[in-house]
């Protein structure tokens, strides 16, 4: 079985009734676990909280969001023109 998301991809963790404490939203994958027994698994973050989760691939769909937190965090270089003779 393959992995359907990449390591930096942005994705959607879908809400679950059966988890309470687990908020849905934007998540960063970190890690493609291995293939364990039925399903495939993947070490996400959420961008609205601190704590990693390992989430079944089901659990998840693609995002519209392009940007990973590590793009946000860095800041853009700045440009200086030069003027060739």
């Amino acid at each position: 079985m393959r992995h359907k998301y990449a390591v930096g991809q942005m994705v959607d963790l879908i809400p679950s009734p059966r988890l309470s404490n687990r908020p849905s939203g934007l998540c960063e994958v970190l890690v493609q676990l291995p293939f364990e027994g039925s399903r495939l698994q993947y070490r996400v973050q959420s961008l609205a909280e601190n704590n990693q989760r390992v989430v079944n691939e089901e659990d998840l769909r693609p995002s519209t969001a392009s940007t990973g937190r590590a793009e946000e965090a860095t800041p853009p270089f700045a440009r200086i023109p030069v003027l060739r003779r």
